[in-house]
């Protein structure tokens, strides 16, 4: 038996940035008083039991231990994995601020009050219901568990798994922020009315009708599945996928995002007015004809009985046993028809309107998060107006080269926003990192820094070094 002292645990923790990583160890207990200020792995070791009253600032790793039962006491600041531990059950009104992993545990019954502020896992679990007023910050994943319904009022703050459920229907208040996969479930069903905000997968499951209002902000997988029609309104910002259905035909000016899959499926006519916003596959289907006013902003994939006349608009290569030139079909930068698309940079954004705003064209997109400003020169596609700014004043930014920030010394004031443009021409950082790093300094971001305090700042972040030689004279 090997026991840690507290003093070789400090010692442990001094080089590692507070973290205790005991994983695959001979340890096989820990002493009373410790606390780690970083992550604790205890996974893979023989311990068989925590320290009452036990404090860890990260995550606490307990995967694949015979440890059987949580301490009294126990804080965790960030997440808990337990998949494949000996644990049988949890405390009452259990929380954990991080993601909660039991999957594979041998834990049967989830406590009354269970709070879980990331992501909650219980795949190939033998737990059997959910407790009411659960609700879940990140995804929740039941896949392959004994489930059948899911409890009114749950809230799941991110995505939902429910492959290979037993599942039969989702209560008419599910609220879901990100994608849901009920493929291979035995939905047969969906609530009036459903908002998904992220993507929606149905593979190979029972159900024969999507519900009327239905809203994808993301993809929509239908492939494999028995439904031959689709319901007005339906809207669909992401990818569509129909091949190997039985839809025989589409809504009228119907408007799909991103691309359309209808291969294999029995699709007999394209209907008036149709746009895609990415590729359009109608590869072995009964098609012979296509609308006038058909609009494809990617590749289109057809079959050779399929002819193209010059009213209809392809942004990308026309491909059917072989490549097909589209110099007559071809969309052209920078075209634009009123109050229904613009393509620009390859991309087709279907568009509701224009106006004029501080000197910018702002194209105002028929989804969510999909618009495109315009300064004149460049073109930027944006979530919304303060985003496209943003890009635009980059995309000057970079032109102009990093030499334009030679002359600025240490002690000049900068604007957040210029700051912003000035750090990602040097380093080369994405938009979305910047974004995500500016978003997590909420209250505290200033409308200005000096140079010095912005290479303060962003120390130990992506590009950092760079930034902060920079302007080493």
């Amino acid at each position: 038996m090997k026991e840690l002292t507290l003093i070789e645990a400090e010692i442990i923790m001094k080089k590692n940035g507070g973290n205790l990583i005991l994983s695959g160890t001979e340890i096989t207990e820990l002493p009373n008083g410790l606390s780690v200020s970083g992550n604790l792995d205890l996974s893979g070791t023989e311990i068989t039991e925590l320290p009452d009253n036990l404090t860890v600032g990260g995550w606490l790793a307990l995967s694949n231990t015979p440890i059987k039962e949580l301490p009294k006491g126990l804080i965790v600041g960030d997440g808990l994995n337990l998949s494949f531990s000996s644990i049988t059950k949890l405390p009452e009104s259990f929380t954990v601020s991080g993601n909660l992993d039991l999957n594979y545990s041998q834990i049967e019954e989830l406590p009354n009050g269970l709070s879980v502020g990331g992501c909650l896992y219980l795949s190939d679990t033998l737990i059997k219901e959910l407790p009411k007023g659960l609700t879940v910050g990140g995804g929740l994943d039941l896949r392959n568990t004994p489930i059948k319904r899911l409890p009114k009022g749950l809230i799941v703050g991110d995505w939902l798994d429910l492959r290979g459920t037993k599942i039969t229907e989702l209560p008419n208040d599910l609220s879901v922020s990100g994608w849901i996969d009920l493929s291979f479930s035995s939905i047969t069903k969906l609530p009036k009315k459903l908002v998904v905000g992220g993507s929606l997968y149905l593979r190979n499951m029972p159900i024969k009708r999507l519900p009327e209002g239905l809203s994808v902000s993301g993809n929509l997988n239908l492939s494999g599945t028995e439904i031959t029609e689709l319901p007005n309104g339906l809207s669909v910002s992401g990818n569509l996928n129909l091949s190997d259905t039985e839809i025989t035909k589409l809504p009228e000016r119907f408007t799909v995002g991103g691309n359309l899959d209808l291969r294999n499926s029995k699709i007999k006519e394209v209907p008036n007015d149709l746009s895609v916003g990415g590729t359009l596959d109608l590869s072995d289907t009964p098609v012979t004809k296509l609308p006038e006013k058909l609009t494809v902003g990617g590749d289109f994939y057809l079959d050779e009985n399929i002819k193209l006349n010059e009213t209809q608009k392809i942004g990308g290569m026309i491909y059917g046993r072989k490549l097909i030139s589209n110099e007559n079909n071809k969309l052209s930068e920078g075209e634009c028809k009123e109050g229904k698309y613009l393509f620009t940079d390859g991309i087709l954004t279907f568009i509701t309107g224009k106006k004029k705003v501080k000197g910018y064209t702002y194209y105002k997109g028929v989804f969510k998060n999909k618009n495109v400003l315009y300064d004149g020169k460049n073109y930027a596609h944006c979530k919304n107006f303060k985003q496209g700014v943003q890009d635009l004043l980059f995309k000057a930014a970079k032109d102009r080269g990093a030499e334009q920030y030679n002359n600025l010394t240490l002690d000049d004031v900068v604007s957040t926003s210029d700051l912003i443009t000035m750090y990602r021409v040097i380093t080369g950082a994405c938009l979305q990192g910047t974004e995500i790093f500016v978003e997590s300094l909420g209250n505290k971001l200033k409308n200005e820094y000096t140079i010095k305090e912005a290479i303060e700042l962003t120390n130990g972040q992506y590009g950092s070094n760079v930034f902060k030689n920079f302007f080493k004279k």
